[in-house]
């Protein structure tokens, strides 16, 4: 459907009509709630919180404990979710930044291979376009330079790592 039939449909519904269709649309729909929430109460400040509370879940659980590497399409859902919803470039940068700082702190913590390794490299370089694109550099540039760094160093530790062996691989050079 189009905006303009949408338009035209719209005007020919009576306001009780449009007032059960956007009940209806707040019940059926998690996102269709999470925008009309946010337009109800638009704080930017709020929503940011909400979904890196969300994107920390994704990487720990509820006691820190580090969980397996969540999937770049959760990730992403999360991001795209709120540039939906909120349209303040200032607030996507803090979170795609959050997500590479997520990514940092689950690699101090957690042993992780090549996959890990470029999902963190790609998470400081979509933040690093974004930041860009959006001309935002004087205010994240340091902030990131520091994850940028942060993360290389924890790949390069991995590396350096003593070779891990399963067990009873070893012996027989299968």
């Amino acid at each position: 459907m189009s905006k303009a039939r949408l338009k035209k449909t719209l005007t020919e519904l009576s306001k009780e009509q449009i007032i059960e269709m956007v009940t209806e649309m707040y019940d059926a729909r998690k996102e269709a709630k999470d925008y009309l929430e946010y337009w109800l109460d638009p704080d930017g400040d709020k929503e940011l919180e909400k979904r890196e509370v969300m994107i920390r879940r994704l990487f720990f659980t509820t006691s820190d404990r580090p969980r397996k590497l969540p999937p770049v399409s959760d990730i992403k859902k999360v991001v795209k979710d709120f540039t939906t919803i909120c349209f303040d470039s200032e607030k996507t940068a803090q979170l795609l930044l959050y997500v590479c700082d997520s990514y940092a702190a689950w690699m101090k913590v957690k042993r992780f291979g090549r996959t890990a390794s470029a999902a963190a490299q790609r998470s400081v370089e979509t933040a690093a376009a974004y930041i860009e694109s959006t001309e935002q550099q004087e205010r994240f540039d340091i902030r990131l330079d520091n994850v940028r760094n942060l993360i290389n160093q924890l790949i390069k530790q991995e590396l350096e790592a003593p070779v891990r062996r399963r067990r009873g691989f070893g012996l027989w050079g299968w």
